[in-house]
């Protein structure tokens, strides 16, 4: 086979590349034996989908800010076939100087000129582009070879393409291949472009004769098919031949072809990145890209073509962003996206320029530049005219025109340059570099540098054929010099034929840095950057070292599928200079191979992470995981994750992402949380006519609603995306408008303020400060050239009312924008006539500062040369901001005598855009060299760091030489042993030595110590609003006794953790950093987890320190105080915000006194008093936080003064050392500032001179708040103030307990993970209890063998606040009773939010049900649960987590609800006076509603307390409060009761009044007096009803003296002050008054029924003797009680005009209704015979009805005489009695009725009980209890007639006498009651049936009872006589039992004081108790 054709079988295909050499005989062997199967990975659903990797390890914009670019990888050369659509890689991978990657996006420029976007135009040949990345003036090279098609080579050479590329000779030799280096490995990348052929393959032989040489593979049929049919990531054995080889340039045929067994790797795409960016103009569709890069399986990245989903043309007709989405085209599941900008064309690029050789045909610019409003810029693609090859056969120019294609077509231009090479090329300028062991061919490619007419300079390529270039002559180090030949594709070239001179200088390696080991998780082939280094330190025998790139070795598959370790290799290269503006790649070849040893290790469980993302935009996916290994160590191994369809982005939540550990099959799951904004309102913004909204064109982060942060990945710029905006604010006219819109690239809504207004002045900065002025001036110091480019020029200043701006255009002027002398460019501010000056200084004079260094006397210092030198140029020094250069420094030591020192040179390389490309320019720089003899001082001292963790030891230290006379030391970088695991494994110390950069050597020692204790408070408090102080410098009690200090750094806080309503507690979480050797920085992040609870107070005062009283000077914005010291609800002292209002520019403008005001943010108490300054003006805060403060605004020429600093708070505790700032940030009248942030830092505390009473020197010994006072450094008129809180100590762990487990025979690792407990018990020093995470346990000791047998081992864990170890026991049982499963689930638990958080732990239970695995046992287990820090609103629902005794993790569910903080009133009810009670009350609400502290509504129940309201409460005007109870609450809801008169009360009009008469001539008075009967009778509201009133004259005049005249008089009623008027007559004088008639009616009548009889007149004579009728006032006082009692009454009336009264004579009667007339008859009632007079009374009625004389009836009592008591055998009888109360008589028959006999006997105890022959009575002895007899059916009126006969059995035990028992001894008798009847003597015989009586049977009659004679017992003291009522046992006054135990059944036992009473009766209460006994008995029976 024809070599080139081998060469370009094997370089066609885009992404397949082999390697040999890489793999272990035995790990291969391994791989080949048994069944072929592959292992195929899974591929996810591109649909399910997640976004792809940013890259090995995310970096964030902050972080890059500080971390700088140290180095690229490179790029492995790429080959490709001519007319391939291939593209250049996007991205490159860059590595910081902190040692984290990412992946950065790389610009490609090409001899110059900008790439193009595929490679399909470039003709074959060799290119190497050349790219820049943003941030860095590094660049990246990328080899590119393009290779001609076989066809076109045979076209060519049509034999070459058949015969061997070399002399073929026969075998007669007899050669073989005896044996190959190693397998080789072919790799196929699934969905890149391919020929569809399997490659051959080059592997290293020796043969049979001992020659070593290359030779190739040609693999079978069998290989070939597998190759075709590989689409999933696998290993596939393949097998193939070497049929010959070449040796010394011929061709030997084999004697037998050698067999050859390779594997084929097959990587699949696993994400497609972040997809592309392009912009277009609105109505021109998108040129999406044909092909995008895509990360594969095993880590690398290859282009491969797309095919996108059609695009609407209405989603590009306006501005806007939107994202096409496609898939790979030969991969269909992988999803691929495109976002699309369409934003306003800036510019179009249509004057291009390009240079080439003569004979050579130009590579024409492929794009053209489109630069868009935004900065961004698009390469659209040009189609070229044709044109003549005689245009560029000799020198000289030439023009071509073209149109850009696919975008507007318009016209371009590029002028051609021809140049002849000869004048160009620099044919003796080439040097190479190789090093001793690398025996590939020297390269027969070159580049010459070509300066293009543009000054811009690009790479020329040619090939070269070398005369004297034997490999064998590069053996040994040392510089060679090697000639040769220029060849080119193109005959015409005047480049053919040209004679080139090379240097080759030959390096030989001394050392390589040993490699660490790299741990990988099973099933995990690691990958470069990926766990693999990218590169390593190489020493050469010249002193010289490198770092060089890496080049591993494929692994295979088995050698990571168990644990274990094997060794990888890997190939070394770096990359040299071979002219001034190309680089070539130097390999070390295969004898300088690299070694690492790769650990397989288990993991302890499935890797899963989860992110955030803004609704809408691709997530910024981890591009690692961190995963933990079975031995608990633990390493971040890169992930790839599948692309995320936009349709999953759509909707808040969230959504799961699948993906792989870069490397393997090894899923990996994260959850992305799809947010919106946490806040979405921007703010005002300015916004200026004829420029528009000024809104900011960056921001880097955005806090989203879950607290996290999103780096949006913008197109250049403009974050935000407005909707329309309002017509007015578009016309322009003044004022605050709303506008809406979305972030970039986003779903997420913002909103804003608009503030529009004309622009007040812009800033102007000078040393002077800041003034607001009416114009602008700027400077620029360039190189003669060089661009200055204004298009992103802005400037900041104020609109009229104050609102300020940042990023305000201008408008300049054409100017020529690479000027070559001296200029001025003008132009105005956008929106305004302000113009602008930018003054520019064109030098060539740049100076480089002196640089010195000391180094050891014969030690190599060259690394200690600074990289980058600052140039400044002597021509522009009035500008000192301006002067500056920074530029990468060369020194060439080679041959300087570093035992002598001296001076070193060098160059600094100035880099500048010229608008076409970047320029470069050599500055001569020196160094000078100190020689020392040795080191003074070397800065050593202690770290410290925790087990486990290795410590970062400082990268520099300062040292001093015997030579040094500079007062500084000099700061050099160190170079550390290495530092063993072992030696940090656990507490200890040990020492570390290192060597300088100088030579001298260093020591530190490192403490390795267990955290107890970190001084950090539990609680700090803030205002609500306010960023909380949180310390960031801590003292750690450590193991070793010690204190150290420490650094935490703080999680972000959002803004929802101190915002929110006072009370709120949240936890915030930090890292804790071990101190460096300065006690701060460089620390080693120990891992350790530091918390505090930020608890929100309510702002109750607020401390004004000065703040308020501003001093500025005209035309400068007065710098007003951010924020103040307040005091909190606790005590303690904050910082809070104040809002300040915006201040007019005009208030500044000139010298005087204005006031400025805002508000407290957070303020909500009255505790705070506002000071009257000089004018009378209150200044300071108000009781409602609003804060005045008064502003002096100065001469411009004024000397400027310092502002009051804003306090600092420092939150500490006890114990601690105080570390207190050592600056402040100051600010100054100018508008001048000294920020502790800037690079100047603030003003220096030059000491304190009021501590507060602290001792600085001492730790802090007790808790409270102090202020200190600091003197600032040259500033008088301010101080510094801070405010130390010191709080208690935090509590100490005094216990750590972690819970043993056990789990069932056959558990799986990953299952036993999974049951760990995942928390330990901590009890603290104050005796409280709360649960630890766990960070890893070390599960080494927990073996497959444990698993699945039976026994106890011991495991360790890490506590993660503390790195404290605890250990706890794994049980591997075979018994499912003895196996926890899981616990019954708990209740969830509801809790109000006002409650404490104690309540809470409380209602959390202390035992649980655990279910062990056979289903049916179930233990109660203690649990111990994790401490909450509070509850939340209403409405949270939070987990709480336990953990039982038996290790299992339990969670308790709680939701918090809202409780009731307020009642509404009850809607008032309103009554007419004299309303019912019961009425009113009927109305009262049934519900009332309740407002709840989430803001919610209700209706609950309540019940009103009524008691006590009566119908009184509502009989008179008023109101009347009821109270109620209100369910689920103790607060009492109201309701007002209004009590109004009724419309029947409420007074309208007076119905007209009749006149009066007087005597002619009467006085006023007279008149008055006549007057005095006068009424009104006033008509009520209701127009029905009239009352009566009386009238309050106002104006009472004299009679008229004319008889028939008349006067008026006029007053106003008492009743309705309503107005009255009465006609006063004069008239003669009566003198006799008619008699009225007699009235006569009922007691108790009404008074109206006498009153409605009076006449109102009367007839009267008068003086000259006419009669009349006069009104008469009748005089009824007292008339009701007339009315009250019967009699005969006289009532008078006075009479109108006369003295004389009319009388009436009243009768009253008593009411017929009260007249007694004939009573009712009774009828007979029955008696008993014997009865007594009072049983016959009761048996008499009580009550008669008797007929009233109005004929109603009433009922009487009866009062009975002479009742009679009723003998045996007596006669019926009558008995009379009276009508109680009047005359009247009633009598009643009685009739008597016989007893019946007595049927038995009774014995009747001292109860009145019947008792029976079982009955036993007890009595104590020396007591009696009286008896009786009775008849047994005594009930149904039965009596006894004879004697009873009383005995007992044993009168010594007790005797009885009628009746009466006396007790004498213990025992028991039997007492008798007998009595004889006879017929003489019996009982009244009962009446038959038929109504005759029966004659009684003789008979005796008897009965007994038995007593029982029981010990007395005493049971109470005596009492004088008196029952005191006590019962046995009752305590006496002094709290002792009084007595003895009654005895068993005795009286004093049992308590029956009825006995003891009965007892007592003696004699006297027999009958008593026999009537007892008979009435219990007919009780009984009725």
């Amino acid at each position: 086979m024809n070599r080139r054709h081998v060469n370009t079988a094997i370089t066609a295909g885009l992404a397949l590349t082999m390697t040999v050499g890489s793999v272990p005989p035995q790990a291969f062997a391994e791989m080949m034996q048994g069944d072929t199967a592959q292992v195929v990975a899974e591929q996810s659903d591109a649909t399910g989908a997640a976004a792809a990797s940013e890259g090995a390890s995310q970096t964030t914009s902050q972080d890059q800010s500080e971390d700088n670019i140290a180095s690229f990888a490179n790029l492995n050369e790429l080959h490709v076939a001519e007319g391939s659509d291939a593209t250049l890689p996007q991205t490159v991978t860059a590595t910081y100087e902190s040692g984290a990657t990412k992946q950065e996006n790389v610009i490609w420029k090409l001899n110059g000129a900008d790439a193009p976007a595929t490679l399909a135009q470039l003709p074959a040949g060799s290119y190497e582009f050349e790219g820049t990345v943003d941030g860095t003036t590094q660049t990246v090279k990328q080899r590119v070879v393009i290779e001609a098609t076989a066809a076109d080579l045979a076209a060519a050479d049509p034999a070459a393409v058949n015969a061997p590329d070399a002399t073929e000779t026969s075998n007669q030799s007899g050669i073989t291949v005896e044996s190959i280096d190693a397998n080789p490995i072919l790799e196929k990348y699934v969905g890149a472009d391919y020929y569809g052929q399997i490659q051959s393959s080059s592997v290293k032989v020796k043969l049979s004769d001992g020659t070593e040489t290359s030779a190739y593979v040609d693999w079978d049929d069998k290989s070939q098919a597998a190759f075709n049919a590989a689409t999933e990531e696998s290993e596939v054995p393949i097998t193939g031949q070497i049929t010959g080889v070449s040796v010394n340039n011929n061709w030997i045929t084999l004697a037998e072809p050698y067999e050859v067994s390779g594997v084929l790797k097959v990587y699949v795409p696993r994400s497609t990145s972040n997809g592309s960016w392009i912009w277009t103009a609105a109505g021109i569709a998108p040129a999406v890209p044909s092909s995008m890069s895509v990360d594969y399986s095993n880590g690398q990245s290859y282009t491969c073509p797309v095919e996108w989903n059609e695009i609407s043309a209405d989603q590009y007709q306006k501005e806007g962003t939107f994202v096409v989405e496609g898939h790979l085209k030969n991969y269909p599941s992988m999803l691929a996206h495109c976002t699309v900008t369409v934003r306003a064309v800036k510019s179009v690029q249509t004057e291009l320029t390009c240079t080439t050789l003569t004979g050579e045909a130009p590579s024409l610019p492929y794009s053209a530049a489109v630069t868009f409003d935004n900065g961004a810029t698009e390469q659209i693609p040009v189609s070229w005219d044709s044109f003549d090859a005689s245009l560029y056969s000799k020198v000289g120019s030439f023009t071509v025109k073209g149109k850009l294609n696919g975008f507007d077509y318009r016209e371009v231009t590029c002028t051609v340059t021809v140049k002849d090479p000869k004048d160009v090329l620099d044919l003796n300028s080439l040097r190479f570099e190789r090093v001793v062991g690398d025996i590939s061919p020297l390269s027969t490619y070159v580049y010459f540098p070509v300066t293009q007419s543009n000054n811009t300079t690009y790479t020329q390529g040619y090939q070269v054929n070398w005369d004297n270039a034997d490999v064998s002559q590069f053996q040994k180090a040392g510089t060679y010099t090697v000639t040769g030949t220029l060849v080119t594709y193109n005959e015409s070239s005047a480049a053919n034929g040209l004679k080139v001179t090379a240097q080759v200088e030959v390096k030989e390696v001394a050392s390589i840095d040993s490699l660490a080991p790299v741990n990988t998780p099973v099933g995990v082939r690691p990958t470069t950057g990926g766990g693999l280094p990218y590169s390593v330190e190489v020493a050469f025998t010249d002193g010289t070292k490198k770092q060089c790139n890496i080049a591993w070795d494929p692994i295979l598959d088995t050698q990571v599928a168990s644990e274990g370790s094997f060794k990888l290799s890997g190939s070394l290269s770096y990359w040299t200079n071979t002219s001034s503006s190309s680089s070539t790649q130097v390999e070390l070849g295969d004898s300088n191979r690299v070694t690492a040893t790769i650990s397989v290790r288990a993991l302890q469980m499935p890797s899963s992470t989860s992110t955030s993302t803004l609704i809408g935009c691709q997530p910024n996916m981890p591009g690692s995981i961190e995963a933990t290994m079975w031995n608990g160590s633990r390493g971040n191994f890169p992930v790839q994750w599948s692309t995320i369809s936009q349709d999953a982005l759509k909707n808040l939540g969230q959504i799961t992402v699948s993906g792989y550990f870069t490397g393997s099959n090894i899923p990996a799951t994260a959850t992305v949380n799809v947010c919106d904004l946490e806040d979405s309102n921007i703010g005002k913004i300015a916004y200026v006519p004829g420029a528009g909204l000024l809104a900011p064109r960056y921001t880097s982060t955005l806090y989203l609603s879950d607290g996290s942060s999103f780096y949006p990945q913008y197109s250049s710029g403009q974050p935000y995306s407005w909707d329309e905006f309002p017509q007015e604010l578009l016309d322009g006219k003044p004022g605050e408008y709303e506008i809406t819109g979305t972030i970039t690239g986003s779903l997420a809504k913002i909103h804003a303020t608009a503030a529009c207004g004309e622009v007040k002045g812009v800033n102007n900065y000078s040393d002077n400060g800041v003034t607001l002025g009416q114009s602008y001036e700027d400077w620029r110091v360039v190189y003669p050239g060089e661009e200055v480019n204004l298009d992103y020029f802005y400037v900041s200043g104020a609109l009229q009312d104050g609102t300020t701006f940042n990023e305000l255009g201008v408008n300049w002027d054409t100017y020529d924008r690479c000027p070559q002398k001296d200029c001025t460019i003008t132009g105005t501010v956008a929106g305004t006539n302000i113009p602008v000056k930018v003054h520019v200084i064109v030098t060539k004079n740049w100076e480089a500062q002196p640089q010195t260094i000391t180094a050891l006397k014969g030690s190599d210092g060259t690394a200690m040369l600074p990289s980058y030198v600052e140039l400044v140029s002597p021509d522009a020094l009035e500008h000192p901001d301006y002067s500056h250069k920074y530029a990468e420094a060369k020194w060439n030591t080679k041959g300087f005598d570093w035992t002598q020192g001296g001076v070193v040179r060098g160059t600094a390389t100035i880099s500048f855009s010229t608008g076409n490309g970047m320029q470069t320019v050599d500055v001569p720089i020196t160094a000078t060299v100190k020689i020392a003899s040795k080191a003074t001082s070397v800065q050593g001292g202690t770290i410290w760091t925790v087990p486990g963790t290795k410590p970062m030891l400082p990268e520099y230290l300062e040292v001093r030489y015997d030579n040094d006379v500079s007062s500084e030391p000099q700061r050099e970088k160190v170079t550390w042993d290495r530092v063993a695991e072992d030696a940090y494994a656990k507490d200890g110390s040990f020492k570390v030595k290192g060597k300088l950069q100088g030579g001298a050597e260093a020591t530190i020692t490192v403490d390795v110590c267990s955290v107890t204790s970190i001084a950090v408070p539990e609680r700090i408090t803030t205002a609500n609003g306010v960023v909380p102080e949180l310390p960031w410098n801590v003292s750690v009690a450590t193991s070793d006794g010690k204190t150290h200090n420490a650094q935490v750094q703080w999680n972000y806080v959002r803004p929802s953790v101190y915002t929110g309503e006072p009370g709120q507690v949240t936890t915030v979480s930090g890292t804790l950093f071990a101190s460096g050797l300065n006690g701060y920085a460089d620390g080693t992040n120990t891992g350790l987890t530091v918390q505090t609870k930020i608890v929100i107070q309510g702002v109750e005062k607020a401390i004004d320190n000065g703040e308020t009283a501003v001093t500025t000077k005209a035309g400068t914005a007065p710098a007003m105080p951010s924020k103040m010291a307040v005091e909190m609800s606790d005590g303690s002292v904050s910082t809070a915000a104040i809002d300040w209002d915006p201040i007019a520019p005009e208030k500044y403008e000139r010298p005087g006194t204005f006031y400025a005001t805002g508000h407290v943010v957070g303020f909500d108490a009255a505790a705070v008093m506002a000071l009257l300054d000089d004018e009378g003006q209150k200044v300071g805060v108000d009781e409602n936080g609003n804060v005045t403060a008064k502003v002096t605004v100065a001469d411009k020429k004024a000397k400027k003064v310092a502002l009051q600093p804003e306090a600092v708070v420092v939150n500490t505790t006890v114990g601690s050392m105080l570390e207190l700032p050592d600056a402040v940030s100051v600010y100054f009248s100018d508008g001048s500032a000294r920020d502790t942030r800037g690079g100047l830092g603030g003003i220096e505390i030059e000491k304190w001179t009021d501590t507060d009473g602290l001792d600085l020197s001492k730790p802090l010994a007790k808790k409270g708040t102090y202020k200190l006072v600091g003197k600032l450094k040259d500033v008088d008129n301010v101080n510094a103030i801070v405010y130390v809180n010191v709080s208690e100590a935090p509590r100490t762990i005094t216990k750590l307990e972690a819970k043993s487990f056990s789990v069932a025979k056959g558990t799986s690792k990953q299952d036993l993970y999974a049951q760990m407990p995942k928390q330990v018990v901590a009890t603290y020093s104050d005796g409280s209890t709360d649960l630890l995470d766990i960070d890893v346990w070390d599960l080494s000791n927990v073996t497959d063998e444990l698993l699945n047998g039976t026994g106890t081992v011991e495991i360790t864990g890490t506590v993660k606040l503390n790195g404290a170890k605890v250990t706890c026991n794994v049980t591997v049982v075979d018994q499912d009773a003895q196996t926890p499963d899981y616990v019954e689930p708990i209740d969830a638990i509801e809790i109000a939010d006002n409650a404490k958080v104690s309540d809470l732990m409380e209602k959390l239970p202390s035992k649980v049900t655990v279910v062990m695995k056979d289903g049916k046992t179930k233990n109660e287990t203690p649990v111990k649960w994790s401490q909450v820090d509070s509850l939340g609103r209403a409405g949270t629902e939070f987990e709480v987590t336990g953990l039982t005794d038996n290790g299992m993790t339990v969670k308790a569910q709680v939701k918090v609800t809202a409780h009731i903080v307020d009642i509404d009133v009850a809607e008032d009810i309103v009554v007419v006076r004299g309303t019912k009670a019961d009425d009113v009350l009927a109305k009262l609400p049934a519900t009332v509603t309740v407002i709840y502290s989430d803001g919610t509504e209700s209706d609950v129940d309540v019940k009103w307390g009524t008691k006590g309201l009566s119908d009184k409460d509502f009989a008179k005007e008023g109101e009347v409060t009821v109270k109620g109870k209100v369910a689920g609450t103790d607060q009492k809801a109201e309701c007002t009761i209004t009590v109004v008169k009724s419309d029947a009360e409420i007074p309208a009009s007076v119905e007209p009044i009749a006149g009066i008469s007087v005597p002619e001539g009467s006085s006023a008075d007279a008149v008055r007096k006549a007057l005095k009967g006068v009424k009104a009778t006033v008509l009520m509201k209701d127009g029905k009803t009239t009352a009566e009133s009386e009238i309050t004259w106002t104006e009472v005049p004299a009679a008229a003296d004319t008889y028939g005249n008349s006067v008026v008089a006029k007053g106003v009623t008492v009743n309705g002050n309503l107005p009255v008027e009465v006609v006063v007559t004069s008239t003669t004088t009566i003198n006799k008054v008619a008699v009225v008639p007699q009235i006569t009616v009922e007691r108790d009548a009404k008074a109206n029924t006498v009153t409605g009889q009076l006449p109102k007149k009367v007839a009267v004579t008068y003086s000259d003797g006419h009669t009349d009728e006069a009104a008469v006032t009748w005089d009824t006082d007292g008339l009701n009680k007339q009315l009250a009692a019967v009699g005969e009454y006289t009532l008078e009336g006075s009479v109108e005009g006369a003295t004389l009264k009319a009388t009436c004579k009243l009768v009253v009667e008593t009411p017929a209704s009260e007249i007694p007339v004939r009573p009712a008859t009774f009828a007979p009632v029955e008696v008993f015979e014997a009865s007594s007079a009072t049983d016959v009374l009761k048996a008499l009625p009580k009550k008669v009805s008797v007929m009233m004389k109005d004929g109603s009836q009433e009922d009487y009592d009866v009062d009975w005489e002479n009742v009679p008591a009723l003998d045996w055998g007596a006669e019926d009888v009558t008995v009379d009695g009276k009508v109680r109360g009047t005359e009247l008589t009633v009598s009643c028959m009685v009739r008597v009725k016989p007893r019946p006999a007595a049927k038995g006997l009774v014995i009747v105890d001292q109860n009145g009980k019947a008792t029976t022959a079982e009955t036993v009575l007890k009595v104590e002895r020396g007591k009696a209890i009286d008896l009786a007899a009775a008849a047994s059916n005594a009930a149904d009126g039965a009596l006894l007639r004879g004697n009873v006969t009383w005995t007992s059995s044993d009168p010594t035990i007790a005797a009885v006498e009628n009746g009466k028992v006396k007790a004498l001894k213990n025992g028991t008798v039997v007492i008798t009651a007998t009595m004889p009847v006879d017929g003489d003597a019996a009982a009244i015989a009962t009446l038959a049936e038929d109504g005759t009586a029966e004659t009684p049977v003789p008979q005796q009659l008897t009965a007994s009872v038995t007593v029982e004679v029981v010990e007395p017992v005493v049971v109470q003291e005596p009492t004088g006589g008196k029952d005191n009522g006590a019962k046995p046992d009752v305590k006496d006054p002094s709290g002792k039992k009084n007595g003895k135990k009654a005895a068993k059944g005795s009286l004093a036992e049992t308590g029956d004081n009825t006995a003891v009473t009965v007892a007592t009766l003696g004699g006297t209460g027999l009958l008593a108790l026999i009537a007892a006994a008979i009435e219990k008995l007919r009780h009984r029976a009725e």
